[in-house]
């Protein structure tokens, strides 16, 4: 099978290596216009997916940042006229975080990247979305949003949360 996204935007978090990184390279083989955005190496793949021939930018952005949430959807609104695609990947895992030994900081560092900047993603993107009532968000959460995991009490929260956002969202 094969996909087809030609000129389309996709934003993709988390994007910078891993499984966020081959989905931005994917969809650019694709066709697409691909926003790759994390906090490390953001701009590296971007480099990577135009030296393809491809088409990509960079962003170094926290997802858990409202205000870099807007300034990136005003600018890629404004370059390319709309948001197609939101791949939401970006997240984080602490190992060892028992329900009575995480720290206070690490949830919250865990629930606000993988929950909130989810959501946050998606509160972006989806009212261009719902006015051209066009559009497709991919939540990436884990099968720890369904079984508790040993030593990850934070992680299985999160991803329990996204799955919970994602639900809800498919309700509208």
């Amino acid at each position: 099978m094969k996909l087809e996204f030609n000129d389309q935007v996709v934003i993709v978090t988390g994007a910078g290596s891993g499984i966020g990184k081959a989905a931005a390279v994917d969809f650019a083989k694709a066709g697409a216009i691909v926003a790759v955005l994390d906090v490390v190496g953001a701009t590296q793949c971007a480099d990577e997916i135009v030296s393809m021939g491809l088409r990509a930018e960079g962003h170094v952005m926290d997802v858990r940042d409202a205000a870099a949430w807007s300034a990136l959807i005003d600018a890629l609104v404004s370059a390319h006229g709309k948001i197609d695609v939101l791949v939401n990947n970006a997240g984080v895992a602490v190992p060892g975080d028992t329900a009575i030994d995480v720290s206070e900081e690490t949830w919250d560092k865990m629930m606000d990247v993988n929950a909130k900047g989810v959501w946050l993603g998606m509160r972006a993107v989806l009212p261009g979305m719902v006015e051209r009532r066009a559009g497709k968000i991919c939540n990436v959460a884990s099968t720890a949003a369904h079984i508790g995991l040993r030593n990850a009490a934070a992680y299985c929260a999160s991803k329990g949360a996204v799955l919970a956002l994602t639900r809800q969202a498919g309700v509208q």
